[in-house]
């Protein structure tokens, strides 16, 4: 089979999973018909306050008292300097993808030329 026409008809399957996944997916109804049932009734409403509480309007806003005793701490590179450590991770890091890459790429390509014996 023909390696262009294999990746087209994968990739062509791809997009087709991929548009019919979310529609099948929105069709199903999970849980057994009474659950349906109870769930879609109103319950009642029951004011569980206490006693002292029930005259009390709900919409009043909730009021937080914070204090704060000692100020936030700087963060370690507050001075703009450069972190050397995180650099080199940074770029350590980013080698090993290349490298990773490019030995990929060389592996491809002598599977795809192998090169005879003279």
């Amino acid at each position: 089979m023909n390696t262009q026409l294999l990746a087209r008809s994968v990739s062509a399957a791809l997009v087709a999973a991929a548009i019919t996944a979310p529609a099948a997916g929105a069709q199903q109804q999970l849980g057994s018909p009474d659950a349906m049932d109870r769930n879609a009734q109103p319950s009642p409403s029951q004011d569980m306050r206490g006693a002292d509480a029930r005259g009390v309007p709900t919409d009043a806003p909730d009021v937080r008292v914070v204090r704060i005793t000692q100020p936030a701490p700087t963060p370690a590179s507050a001075d703009g300097a450069l972190d050397w450590a995180d650099t080199l991770v940074g770029a350590g890091g980013a080698l090993g993808l290349t490298l990773l890459a490019i030995g990929g790429t060389l592996v491809l390509v002598r599977r795809r030329h192998p090169q005879i014996p003279a």
